[in-house]
């Protein structure tokens, strides 16, 4: 569990841990006391996000995704034209969500009633942004994510043979990855280090029928 974070987010008319309320009443364990604590205690590196209590699912996406990636709420330009509301909001660049984490960090995000159409459509537009990239740049896109549902959604939507980073043969990282590459017809692109020089490869993408290309840093 110590590279996973737990992320919840409210429904409706909740608050999460960037609101006043909730340090006197926590959305999140109302009456049995703050769950965000108690499983912080068992372990389990826990979040309480803040997203709009009466906004859209766009709005709590966009809110979303600021506060975990530490940066400014942008709603986009078409939407807020057509919903007639400012496109920017706060700045979580100096408080982000989850002060430390990287590309080896697996988020579990949790929703509570229209948290769950939150967390929904956060996971859409994150795919969508593949779609987005591929349209734009003429050069191919290299997917890399320790996330197994994140990487599926953008195989699923990436227009050919879809590009995976692999960059270590972590045995457990291979069984997630590699029926996914199977199914989709993806080729894992594979760091050299990552194929060991003896009989027994650390990645054995070869032998499992998947395509490979391998590289190396220079």
């Amino acid at each position: 569990m110590s590279n996973t974070r737990f992320i919840f987010v409210h429904g409706l008319s909740g608050w999460g841990s960037y609101d006043a309320a909730y340090r006197w009443m926590p959305y999140w364990g109302m009456r049995g006391g703050d769950l965000i604590a108690f499983l912080r205690d068992k372990g389990y590196d826990s979040y309480a996000a803040s997203v709009s209590p009466t906004g859209s699912a766009w709005d709590r996406t966009c809110e979303l995704y600021a506060q975990i990636a530490g940066t400014r709420v942008d709603y986009g330009t078409v939407h807020s034209q057509t919903f007639r509301h400012e496109r920017f909001e706060r700045d979580f660049s100096a408080c982000p969500l989850i002060p430390d984490w990287g590309e080896e960090t697996r988020l579990v995000l949790i929703g509570h009633s229209f948290g769950g159409a939150t967390v929904r459509m956060f996971a859409e537009l994150l795919a969508r942004t593949v779609r987005e990239i591929q349209g734009a740049l003429p050069q191919p896109l290299l997917i890399e994510t320790a996330d197994r549902d994140a990487l599926e959604r953008a195989m699923r939507c990436y227009n050919g043979k879809p590009l995976v980073c692999f960059a270590d043969g972590d045995p457990g990282r291979q069984n997630e990855i590699l029926p996914l590459l199977k199914k989709y017809g993806g080729v894992a692109v594979v760091h050299g280090a990552a194929i060991r020089a003896d009989c027994e490869p650390a990645f054995s993408a070869g032998e499992k029928g998947v395509e490979y290309v391998r590289y190396d840093y220079v």
